[in-house]
């Protein structure tokens, strides 16, 4: 045990506790905070996650989560888990010299059909493993010039267009268990006016290499600093959002799976609105 707790991933080791005393949801699904400790040291923080939201940072010590102290990385997972899913906890931590306190909204532990968006690819909870090889098809259609260069994500450029936008990683399994449902979404409907893109914060090269080897249907964009990512609480791998004509959030669905099918139910009925809302935020 002394060794398990030397080195956890916070919230993903739901074992730590008897199954009655989780504060799960009504799926049955326990907290979840996304950093790894060594003690109670945080050795990485998983971005995005609800612990990277909140400014969690390596080296951090934490102290207290909602006033129960914590030493080892089995005391934070008790906490956390004791916790409830939508819910602030108060993690105390020393940081350096200074203490102070971080307000962590507490996210569902991810499932296997979403990968925490920094889990590592060699990760044995959850990684490309998990997900069946995927063989090169060709694309239905040309992309256009401007669909093919992968370049910083640029929602605006869509304007008029129903768009699903998916957050995934070339490494994420789920995602790639979603691929084949957005290729044909992107062939089926792109003439029609909607627009799926694909958009990582991973490296341009690399999300072009990926690209042509799985042969995505979809347009693929990067974002490099983590802003739409963090605009639209993006806490696990995949996660779609669904943006009408006019350019607002109308679905925002974590997981691909079981969601698909309401997915593709939303966009069809967005499809046949008019130029959509103009109230509100967009993109």
């Amino acid at each position: 045990m002394a060794r398990l707790s030397s080195l956890i991933v916070a919230l993903l080791v739901p074992t730590l506790m008897a199954p009655a005393a989780l504060a799960a949801g009504p799926d049955g699904r326990t907290p979840w905070m996304g950093a790894k400790l060594r003690g109670n040291e945080v050795v990485a923080v998983l971005r995005p996650s609800p612990a990277a939201v909140a400014g969690l940072e390596v080296r951090d010590r934490i102290l207290s989560v909602d006033g129960a102290t914590t030493q080892r990385g089995a005391d934070v997972a008790r906490a956390v888990m004791a916790g409830r899913i939508d819910h602030i906890s108060v993690v105390r931590i020393q940081r350096g010299d200074k203490l102070m306190s971080l307000a962590v909204f507490l996210a569902a532990r991810p499932d296997r059909d979403e990968t925490p968006a920094d889990a590592p690819p060699d990760d044995p909870w959850m990684g490309p493993s998990a997900a069946p090889e995927i063989q090169p098809t060709p694309p239905a259609r040309a992309p256009s010039a401007a669909d093919d260069d992968i370049a910083p994500v640029d929602l605006a450029r869509y304007r008029g267009e129903v768009v699903v936008v998916e957050f995934f990683a070339t490494w994420c399994g789920a995602c790639r268990e979603t691929m084949p449902t957005l290729n044909g979404w992107a062939d089926r409907y792109g003439a029609s006016g909607l627009r799926v893109v694909s958009v990582s914060t991973e490296d341009e090269g690399l999300l072009r290499g990926y690209r042509d080897k799985v042969g995505l249907h979809t347009v693929v964009a990067t974002d490099p600093d983590g802003a739409l990512s963090n605009k639209h609480g993006v806490t696990a791998l995949p996660t779609l959002v669904v943006f009408d004509k006019a350019g607002k959030p109308r679905g925002r669905y974590v997981g691909g799976g079981r969601n698909l099918a309401q997915i593709e139910s939303l966009f069809r009925d967005l499809m046949r609105e008019g130029g959509g809302r103009e109230d509100g935020p967009t993109f």
